[in-house]
């Protein structure tokens, strides 16, 4: 009976410590350079069991990098990080990829977890896993710290002796309630947005520090990119991704440490992150009343239409064309047409009207003239004209008349 209770107890204990997986951040290098003697930034993760591909790492200038391919040393996994950590100070975190909840970080500056390592030093913890932060004269990638070389640090000047060097504690979790798991949810996504409309994202939040100030905004993002854009909506403005971190959309905490509502947010077209018509990845950032973060909530896939393009507008090609109002002028005697203008003829003319119009008229005949088909009808300019010759034939009739009353009077004075 007591060899049972053993065995089951054992097996028990087993069970605990073997599911009761470790994973830190355990060292990093921040001073590094395209120079081939410093090498790139880099950062090792102390991992006791845990699948090192479900996490990533995060700094401030929202900087990812995905842990799938970090190289593995028993529990030693490092990755490059291509100099985006700052050399004057940063913030690294590690994160669940699944829930973004961040496990655990460190921040280095002069007001920070650590001062900031210089060119050949790194920082990591003193023992792995568990110790606080110090600098290490000679960074140890890839192996454990506990036989690096004795770490040194140096603290802000006084006017004192220079004191033995002191071990920084571990940041304490301010918002992370140990008896209340830590949500921050988004729903109500839709699947497909134009670059002109806005989204109505809901929030869920629950663990967080009670009547605390939080600052919200939501982020797009191509997979396989660093580049966050987006717009959140204060009051009437649209703020951008980019934009200060107390300008985004404010919230507070009720007194459990909740806050439930929604989040207006739109695509920034004009931003170098939306490269176009295609499928990204959103979020919603999150940040203290003092400015740490981003901590990020589940995430979605949201396809995006840019719908600049301008709808190309018909022209009407069709000739317009001028149509030259047809004359009304007409020169009849049927009293049935219109409209009809009649000049009177006097009679010592019926003889030149007669040869002219070549039709026979009696005295105080009307002169005719029958107007052409539209196409041809003559213009009302045709009226001058046709007063002119009339005036003209005029003037030879009279000129004929006495022309032939002299000769005549001569004929008549030569028969005398």
């Amino acid at each position: 009976m007591i060899f049972l209770i053993f065995v089951t107890f054992f097996f028990i204990s087993t069970t605990t410590l073997a599911s009761a997986d470790t994973i830190t951040l355990n060292e990093f290098y921040s001073a590094g350079s395209t120079s081939a003697s410093t090498g790139p930034d880099w950062v090792e993760i102390y991992n006791d069991g845990s699948d090192i591909s479900l996490y990533q790492l995060l700094d401030d200038g929202d900087h990812s990098k995905n842990l799938s391919n970090a190289s593995c040393n028993d529990n030693f996994c490092t990755i490059d990080w291509s100099n985006l950590l700052n050399n004057t100070g940063d913030t690294i975190k590690l994160v669940l990829i699944s829930s973004g909840e961040i496990l655990d970080q460190v921040t280095y500056s002069t007001s920070g977890d650590i001062p900031a390592p210089s060119t050949g030093q790194s920082a990591g913890r003193d023992p792995d896993g568990t110790g606080s932060w110090v600098i290490f004269s000679t960074p140890s990638k890839g192996s454990s710290n506990n036989s690096s070389s004795t770490p040194t640090f140096t603290p802000s000047p006084i006017p004192t002796n220079t004191p033995t060097p002191t071990a920084l504690p571990s940041p304490t979790p301010t918002r992370k309630p140990t008896s209340i798991p830590v949500i921050f949810n988004i729903a109500s996504t839709p699947s497909s947005i134009n670059t002109d409309q806005f989204l109505s994202v809901s929030i869920e939040i629950k663990g967080w520090t009670a009547n605390q100030t939080y600052y919200l905004k939501g982020a797009f993002i191509k997979d396989g990119s660093t580049n966050y854009f987006g717009q959140t909506k204060v009051g009437p403005d649209w703020i951008k991704n980019n934009q200060k971190y107390d300008q985004q959309f404010l919230i507070t905490t009720n007194s459990s440490g909740e806050w439930n509502g929604s989040l207006d947010v739109m695509p920034d077209k004009e931003d170098s992150g939306f490269t176009g018509d295609d499928e990204y990845i959103f979020k919603v950032g999150s940040y203290t009343q003092s400015g740490n973060g981003p901590e990020w909530s589940n995430t979605t896939t949201i396809n995006i239409k840019n719908n600049s393009t301008p709808t190309p507008i018909a022209i009407n090609t069709t000739s317009t064309s001028f149509v030259q109002p047809t004359s009304n002028l007409s020169l009849q005697s049927s009293p049935n047409s219109s409209p009809t203008h009649n000049l009177q003829i006097p009679a010592y003319l019926k003889a030149i009207e007669s040869s002219v119009a070549g039709t026979a008229s009696t005295s105080g005949a009307i002169f005719k003239e029958t107007v052409a088909p539209p196409a041809q009808t003559a213009s009302l300019f045709s009226l001058p004209i046709f007063g002119g010759f009339v005036l003209i034939l005029t003037g030879i009739g009279t000129i004929l008349f006495h022309t032939r009353t002299k000769i005549l009077g001569l004929i008549k004075q030569i028969k005398q």
